[in-house]
């Protein structure tokens, strides 16, 4: 069985900024430590099984085969287990984020609740698992799901990486009306009524550059529901959010300081 490294829970975890606990739900962190206790449980497992078959191959006895059984079991049940936690972990992370951004996605809720009662049923499967063929066949059908899960958690990371984007893309289009509405109100037909007018209008360009590069990577997060994302595929949007997250920030800096030097202090 190949060593999973649940490497993207990182990712997630440190992303989004801010915790939203629910009564009687567990917050991002809880869900974070029991995932990592689950994970370390199965990494601690992996040595003993690899003996374990080791020893089945090579004498075919029933004591090695008896041996060999029952950690495989123990081993296959803390990898669901591991993937288990990741999957709720995953969720978990997802509902935070959509409270606080005031979006919803039921798709990948309704997948990973699917996930999550697969995984509890497979566990018991394994549980009453009495040959080592039926525990491949828990183990074949658990890496085809964990496959899936992998996708669901890629594809919520690049999800509310994009909505936390467009949070921060609709603060710059205030500022921006804002800005448009005073120069069109106050400012008289004058010398430097003309120049902040100019200097508006530099940045409009600026900003529709960002329009552009915003409308590429919305359509990036409408795809995100019928796809299956990868590790190169949220490698992919992180690098574009980051790309574009600096002019944003840029030009609402620019904004707010020609708001500053027109309106009368």
């Amino acid at each position: 069985m190949k060593n999973k490294t649940f490497l993207l829970f990182v990712l997630l975890f440190f992303f989004f900024s801010g915790t939203l606990c629910l009564a009687q739900e567990k917050t991002v962190e809880e869900q974070y430590r029991l995932f990592l206790e689950k994970y370390r449980v199965y990494q601690a497992g992996s040595d003993p099984y690899i003996n374990a078959k080791s020893k089945y191959l090579s004498y075919q006895s029933v004591t090695s085969r008896a041996d060999y059984l029952d950690l495989a079991r123990k081993y296959l049940i803390s990898e669901i287990e591991a993937a288990e936690f990741y999957t709720v972990f995953v969720r978990r992370r997802l509902a935070e984020a959509t409270k606080v951004l005031n979006y919803q996605e039921n798709f990948y809720f309704i997948k990973l609740d699917d996930e999550i009662t697969f995984l509890s049923l497979l566990k018991n499967r394994v549980k009453d698992a009495s040959s080592t063929s039926d525990l491949l066949n828990f183990w074949t059908d658990f890496e085809t799901h964990f496959e899936s899960i992998s996708s669901y958690g890629y594809s919520v990371k690049s999800y509310i990486e994009i909505a936390s984007l467009e949070k921060i893309d609709e603060n710059l289009k205030t500022t921006k009306d804002k800005l448009d509405q005073y120069l069109i109100e106050n400012l008289l037909d004058d010398s430097y009524a003309e120049a902040a007018r100019d200097n508006f209008s530099v940045l409009e360009k600026d900003y529709a550059k960002i329009v552009s590069q915003m409308n590429n990577i919305k359509s990036r997060k409408n795809k995100l529901s019928s796809e299956k994302a990868s590790k190169e595929t949220a490698e992919v949007i992180r690098g574009e959010v980051n790309q574009i997250l600096t002019p944003i920030q840029v030009l609402i800096a620019s904004y707010q300081k020609l708001l500053q030097t027109i309106v009368p202090k």
